[in-house]
């Protein structure tokens, strides 16, 4: 009955969707599930050729810990994710020298997951500010921005988690392209150089 009870903490999870920078990494994980899962099956057997390889280093030496190659997966699991905890060490020299290899591949194996998330978040910022751009293009389409575009675009802004600099600097951009683009075809007033309605 505790662990039922334990189960009702998951609705906290329900609070992702109030938090635009969450959904976002939900949906580069989404996005990039398959590249993910390989990299998470690459870690699987690059684990079990390191529980192999201390396995076949180590079991005279230490035969509780490194006995067998489920038991020597405990070092490859610890020393592949970096976390190195010291319980299990190798002792002898071709123990250690495969102990090596293994510490410098499990850096990258670290870093391939995180590489593919930090890339999909970074796509993900992309199109929100991209997204957010369009509608500020829209709302200066005539010149000016109305309270209510504004009040548009500040929802807009809080629903795709851009911070309030990011989007003050795409509405500025976009208001110097628009007069730019207003100069050009004569419609900006000489003295405060914005864009005369049409």
């Amino acid at each position: 009955m505790r662990f039922l009870r334990a189960i009702r903490l998951m609705r906290v999870l329900k609070l992702t969707r109030y938090f635009a920078a969450l959904n976002m990494l939900i949906i580069a994980v989404k996005e990039n599930g398959r590249a993910l899962a390989a990299s998470f099956l690459i870690l699987i057997t690059i684990m079990l050729l390191a529980a192999s390889g201390m396995y076949y280093f180590e079991r005279e030496s230490q035969p509780v810990d490194f006995g067998s190659i489920p038991a020597s997966m405990w070092w490859a699991f610890v020393t592949l994710t970096t976390v190195g905890y010291g319980d299990v060490t190798p002792i002898t020299a071709g123990g250690k020298i495969f102990g090596a290899m293994i510490t410098v591949v499990g850096i990258g194996m670290v870093a391939l997951p995180t590489s593919i998330l930090a890339s999909g978040y970074s796509q993900q910022l992309k199109l929100s500010r991209k997204a957010y751009k369009n509608k500020a293009d829209e709302a200066l389409d005539d010149g000016i921005i109305t309270d209510d575009e504004m009040r548009d675009l500040e929802a807009l802004r809080i629903d795709l988690g851009l911070g309030k600099h990011t989007a003050s600097q795409i509405l500025d951009a976009e208001a110097v392209e628009a007069a730019l683009n207003a100069d050009s075809a004569g419609s900006v007033c000489p003295q405060c150089r914005q864009a005369l309605p049409r």
